[in-house]
């Protein structure tokens, strides 16, 4: 999430501005300018993250301002939800109905407690669609790693990935206690 920034001078940024100042700047200075910005932040314990969002997920979103309580306008750039289905009515309708037949959760992993209709559906639809025989699920793209690693892979495997990959890989790795070697 990037909003307004402070500067140590007392200098209030946001994006829009750090962009428009940007144009007569070398990409060097850009970032060098950026990483002061946040530097300051970090220094005056006034961090990016965790911040409370006071409103849906959308590119968008209205932060409370730790230090005034006071409500803003920010741009979301963390938000899974750049195809801005997780607010669109139908999507939205369709999760109430759901709710008001299943309730919240089934408090508890698959595993143990199973899992509803409407989650087979899904599996059968996405195994469907990308003419499959079966697909799994995970709440997570972390949990999807770990669960695919640990899943498909053990000690006698040698996996080969590359090095700029996500961490979430390299704790499934680490599940599944096989071997593996990164690459550039």
């Amino acid at each position: 999430m990037i909003g307004e920034l402070q500067h140590g001078g007392g200098e209030t940024f946001d994006a829009r501005t750090l962009l428009r100042r940007a144009k007569n700047s070398s990409f060097a200075e850009r970032v060098s300018h950026f990483m002061q910005l946040l530097d300051t932040q970090f220094a005056n314990y006034q961090s990016l993250y965790m911040r409370p969002v006071g409103s849906a997920a959308g590119r968008e979103v209205e932060i409370i301002d730790s230090l005034t309580d006071r409500r803003r306008k920010m741009l979301m750039f963390g938000s899974n939800n750049y195809l801005g289905l997780a607010n669109h009515p139908h999507v939205r309708d369709a999760v109430k109905k759901a709710i008001g037949k299943y309730g919240v959760g089934l408090s508890g992993p698959p595993l143990l407690n199973g899992y509803t209709t409407l989650h087979r559906q899904l599996e059968e639809r996405l195994a469907a669609l990308k003419h499959c025989e079966e697909t799994l699920i995970f709440p997570t793209g972390y949990s999807a790693n770990i669960g695919l690693m640990s899943g498909l892979t053990n000690e006698n495997d040698l996996v080969l990935y590359d090095e700029c990959h996500h961490a979430s890989l390299r704790d499934g790795l680490k599940v599944a206690r096989a071997r593996h070697e990164g690459f550039r």
